[in-house]
Order: structure tokens, then C-alpha cells, then sequence
């Protein structure tokens, strides 16, 4: 695929996952594919999903370019835990939803998640965020205790309280870059 430059690498890894998916990392095109996918069918789903490639790519050349100007916020981990957990309350009140536990912890490739049991899992590296993109992933995940799915009910309920959610999205795309650049767990 080529877009002022190539996009080259490519990792076809296979995961215990029900349907294929694709992620436009900074290093690359990650392709995940149920166990018994063969691995020429990532090929297929590039040549499907070219025209969202490459709208990624161009996003993701935007977030390189935001992260070299990022200053990264470096908050004490207890004062971290409180917000978080002050967040999660404001926003589960104000959604009507119930939270079941709060985990802070290590994560690979998420800021946070949401699990079917409403536990709320938020990345430790997220306490290198600004305030507004912290209040914005906790809102992001208490969400999906409404609305499991990234669907358009889904970002209704989001755009509700961020309407710029589209940028904050950019802007967690250039922390992580900014972070995994400084060796910072998020990957």
C-alpha cells in the first residue's frame, strides 16, 4: 500500500479471537486471525479493507507528527488510583450503569477495557495523560457498560460528554507513540 510511503511491515500473528481483526500499529499493520485462519487470508483482508488502511495511515502519520511535541504529565501513582477511581464513580452515576471491580494494572496494547462482568481495567501508563484524556478513556469504558460494541449508540453516548472525541482519540494515538518512543508500557 503506498501513501507518500510504504507501509512494509506487516505481523500476521493467529489468536484464539472469533473474527479476524486489523490494527494499524506506529511499526506497522497487525493482522489477528482466528486459529484456524490460514495466514493468505490476511492478504484478502488488506486488499477488503485498503480504503480503511489507508484513512489509518494517514491518521496515524498525524499522531507521529502531534507526538514530538507532547510533554508528558507525571503524575504519583496514588493520586493516579484516586482519580481514577473518583472518575469511575462520577461517570457511573451520571451513565446510571453499575461498576463491578476497578482494576489498575499493566496492559499491553490498551489504555483500559471493559469486561462483560463490569470490571473496569485502566493501564497504569495511563498516568501519564492529561487530565482531559484520563476523564476521557474512563468515560470511554464506563460506556461500554451500556453499549459493549464501538457502534454508532456506542459513539453517541461518548459524543454526549466529548464531542471532540475524535481528537482525543488522535491524541491517545500520539501518547502512545510518545510513551512506547520512551520505552513507557504501552505498546
Amino acid at each position: 500500500m503506498k501513501h507518500n510511503n510504504t507501509l512494509n511491515n506487516i505481523k500476521i500473528v493467529h489468536s484464539e479471537i472469533i473474527r479476524p481483526r486489523l490494527e494499524l500499529k506506529p511499526w506497522g499493520l497487525l493482522i489477528v486471525l482466528p486459529q484456524n485462519y490460514d495466514k493468505n487470508y490476511a492478504y484478502k483482508l488488506i486488499r477488503k479493507h485498503e480504503k480503511w488502511i489507508r484513512k489509518k495511515y494517514i491518521l496515524l502519520t498525524r499522531a507521529i507528527e502531534l507526538s514530538r511535541n507532547i510533554e508528558i504529565i507525571n503524575r504519583p501513582f496514588n493520586e493516579f488510583k484516586y482519580t481514577v477511581r473518583k472518575l469511575i464513580e462520577e461517570y457511573s452515576k451520571e451513565l446510571g450503569v453499575k461498576v463491578n471491580k476497578i482494576y489498575i494494572r499493566n496492559m499491553s496494547t490498551k489504555w483500559a477495557s471493559c469486561s462483560t462482568k463490569g470490571n473496569i481495567t485502566v493501564n497504569k501508563a495511563a498516568r501519564f495523560l492529561p487530565d482531559e484524556l484520563l476523564k476521557y478513556i474512563v468515560y470511554h469504558e464506563t460506556c461500554h457498560l451500556l453499549e459493549r460494541r464501538h457502534n454508532m449508540r456506542f459513539w453517541s453516548l461518548i459524543a454526549k460528554k466529548f464531542p471532540n472525541y475524535r481528537e482525543l482519540e488522535l491524541a491517545l494515538l500520539a501518547y502512545q507513540i510518545k510513551l512506547k518512543h520512551m520505552n513507557i508500557a504501552i505498546k
